[in-house]
């Protein structure tokens, strides 16, 4: 599945839930004939599941490879996870070009500085050749 495909899920799996707690239709605890997203294997307790912290949709621990004992807290599913580390990455790089470009900037700021201290240094060794041609013309004359 591409990058749109698991985002787009995730969003669609978190506005459906919310859409639906709204409607006043579901409860939070939705009972024993609930359909999984991920598996569509129906679950028969509650302890067997676990929920996304993302994109808030449940999945058997079977299915998913987690021992209840070993999970507590926040988990993200599998797609999730990808999500979050692909965003991480893309926010590193986005870092990484930032902190180039503000390198860059210097490096032209420098070249800027240096090509004006040789204009000056050019216009100083003009003047000089222009002071120096014309003592040689007064000298002459």
């Amino acid at each position: 599945m591409g990058e749109f495909g698991i985002a787009s899920r995730c969003m669609y799996a978190r506005y459906s839930s919310i859409l639906l707690l709204l409607s006043g239709d579901i409860e939070l605890n939705p009972g024993s004939e609930m359909y999984i997203l991920q598996c569509k294997h129906k679950h028969r307790e509650a302890n067997e599941m676990i929920r996304c912290c993302m994109c808030a949709v449940w999945f058997h621990e079977e299915c998913v490879g987690i021992n209840s004992e070993a999970e507590h807290g926040v988990w993200p599913c599998p797609e999730c996870r990808q999500l979050t580390t692909r965003v991480t990455s893309l926010i590193q790089q986005a870092t990484n070009l930032n902190n180039l470009t503000e390198q860059l900037k210097e490096h032209v700021d420098d070249l800027q500085k240096r090509r004006e201290d040789d204009m000056k240094m050019l216009q100083e060794i003009k003047a000089s050749m222009q002071g120096v041609s014309s003592a040689k013309a007064n000298s002459t004359a």
